[in-house]
């Protein structure tokens, strides 16, 4: 599932915050069922790089996208947590 931005705590108490839209810091945000994907553009050629979190790696993780924002305007969840 393609998001529009994750915050993410790992096993070592560090933070990641990662969006696609507004202050844009990713090109792409994927879900799935184990792992978490951000693709990023690197360097001065800003050649294509994926990070990837394993998700049995993590201690918290949150997200939204637009089929949450939608379920939003009609009362109901706008982000979505894992651990």
């Amino acid at each position: 599932m393609t998001v529009e931005w994750v915050k993410i705590k790992d096993i070592l108490g560090k933070n990641y915050t990662y969006s696609i839209k507004g202050r844009p810091n990713a090109e792409s945000i994927r879900i799935s069922e184990n792992k978490i994907t951000i693709g990023l553009k690197r360097g001065e050629d800003n050649l294509p790089a994926h990070r990837i979190f394993l998700k049995n790696n993590l201690i918290y993780y949150e997200y939204t996208s637009d089929h949450l924002q939608k379920k939003a305007k009609y009362g109901k969840v706008l982000s979505k947590r894992g651990y």
